[in-house]
């Protein structure tokens, strides 16, 4: 049974203030976060495939992705979209050059 709106005691909540290095505006101060590793993932193109046909791949089949081979590629940290770039080769292994911040 619900008490009648009398009884209702509302009571305001303090809320402490922020110490130093608690800036949550442009600017604030990053430099604890140096060391924290991110996933950084980058992605060349999607594909949707039935679930008949991808249980049914084999190595050397070709799948086709939503994208033109010189299209720039996504760049996700932790699965965001952060920027992208296009494919390049650096002493013979694939890298990103940052072509946009998104």
């Amino acid at each position: 049974m619900e008490a009648p709106a009398s009884e209702n005691r509302v009571t305001p909540v303090v809320l402490s203030e922020l110490g130093p290095g608690s800036d949550l505006g442009p600017g604030r101060e990053i430099d604890s976060l140096g060391t924290v590793d991110v996933e950084v993932a980058v992605g060349a193109g999607r594909a949707v495939i039935s679930f008949n046909r991808l249980i049914n791949l084999e190595p050397g089949e070709v799948l086709a992705l939503d994208r033109t081979p010189d299209a720039p590629v996504d760049i996700r940290v932790n699965g965001t979209l952060v920027a992208r770039g296009d494919v390049v080769i650096v002493d013979e292994e694939v890298a990103t050059r940052i072509s946009e911040i998104t």
